[in-house]
């Protein structure tokens, strides 16, 4: 099975592993290699991009290595890729043009 790491348990994401296709069968895992849960691919995830473990309404906090390192620009589900499109980063401004916000 194809595996994403979570690094802290307070995350709502976890990286790839590896490339993801479209509706793969994902196990989350903890450093420790500790199964978290499985979490089924709303699209394809590059290599080392994010994956959401649950869902994330537009406005929460994105949590990663147990911090936030944004805050969702709409709606994110379950097994979404979670990347610029649809995160705001409070680590450093980006062009508001790759915001897609919905309106």
């Amino acid at each position: 099975m194809k595996r994403a790491l979570m690094m802290n348990t307070k995350d709502n994401v976890a990286t790839a592993l590896e490339d993801f296709d479209k509706r793969t069968l994902v196990s989350v895992i903890l450093p420790s290699q500790e199964v978290l849960k499985e979490v089924t691919t709303k699209q394809a995830v590059p290599f080392g991009h994010k994956l959401a473990t649950i869902g994330i309404k537009r406005g929460d906090k994105v949590i990663k290595y147990g911090e936030v390192i944004g805050n969702a620009s709409q709606d994110i589900e379950h097994g979404d890729y979670v990347h610029v499109h649809n995160v705001k980063s409070n680590r450093m401004q980006m062009p508001e043009i790759w915001y897609r916000e919905e309106e």
